[in-house]
């Protein structure tokens, strides 16, 4: 493409739209954004580079746009479409700020609107709650409430107390304080009071205990099970069994017949581990 440098007198033109300068000519018209626009100086070494042998000396006035590496637009004077645009953004930018503004307040004010309205049903939903609360049972302990989504666009709670999740809690009265705005039948808001037992919460937490005593025993013995079996490799100089498992494939590929094997992991006596396979068919 060859480069374009707009001359009115020579039949190049320039008009803008929405921030869109086209420049166009008897080879045909490119547009680009406004803010491609640079002076030469302001370009990119590589562009310049690309252009430098190009573009004479006493043409570098003027602001170039450089959109891509095959072609170079020039506008000029600068006083003309480039400089009317870059003030339309301006006025354009200023008056979107003004907007912007508007518009946050108007937020606000429907916000402020809205919880004004709002705050009778929500006091009547704290209160259903504090009463709700005062029949929790002595040294029984609320519980927390997190709620999922189930993925038809609903959702579904769940419950713990003291960072342990409950599954058979007890619900105070109806369980939940709702919050209706006025001429609406469905909540808005809604708080769930639910509790625990102090008993209930302590034995989950000694079965979760038991639950880790007994991984930490079973790592435990296998590590030592491990480190017994390389010390007897070494010392019989015979290899050892670690652990056997059966595969979902073929790992020895020596038969479109078999769709399986028998591995095995083995001690070595030089203290490393190695795998074997058995076919099963």
């Amino acid at each position: 493409m060859k480069t374009i440098i707009e001359k009115q007198d020579d039949g190049y033109t320039v008009t803008e739209e929405l921030g869109i300068i086209t420049i166009t000519g008897t080879a045909g018209s490119k547009s680009c954004h406004v803010s491609h626009f640079r002076a030469w100086d302001a370009l990119t070494p590589s562009t310049r580079a690309h252009w430098d042998a190009k573009i004479p000396t006493d043409k570098r006035t003027g602001l170039f746009a450089a959109p891509y590496d095959f072609a170079l637009f020039r506008v000029r004077p600068i006083g003309d479409a480039v400089a009317v645009v870059l003030g339309l953004q301006r006025d354009t930018a200023a008056a979107e700020k003004l907007a912007d503004e508007k518009r946050d307040a108007e937020f606000a004010a429907r916000a402020a609107a809205q919880a004004a309205i709002d705050a009778g049903p929500l006091a009547e939903m704290r209160a259903e709650e504090a009463r709700l609360v005062t029949m929790i049972p002595a040294g029984a302990v609320r519980c927390a409430i997190t709620e999922h989504s189930d993925g038809d666009g609903g959702t579904y709670p769940t419950f713990s107390a003291e960072g342990v999740d409950i599954r058979d809690w007890h619900k105070c009265g109806d369980g939940w304080a709702y919050a209706t705005r006025p001429g609406e039948k469905n909540p808005f808001a809604s708080v769930g009071v639910f509790y625990a037992t102090r008993a209930e919460i302590d034995a989950i937490k000694a079965a979760q205990a038991e639950k880790e005593r007994q991984a930490a025993t079973a790592k435990a013995d296998k590590i030592a099970k491990r480190t017994a079996a390389f010390a007897r490799a070494r010392e019989t100089g015979e290899r050892q069994e670690l652990g056997r498992w059966t595969t979902d494939c073929c790992m020895n590929r020596h038969s479109d017949e078999c769709s399986f094997d028998n591995a095995t992991a083995w001690a070595m006596p030089d203290g490393t581990e190695k795998t074997t396979y058995a076919c099963c068919y």
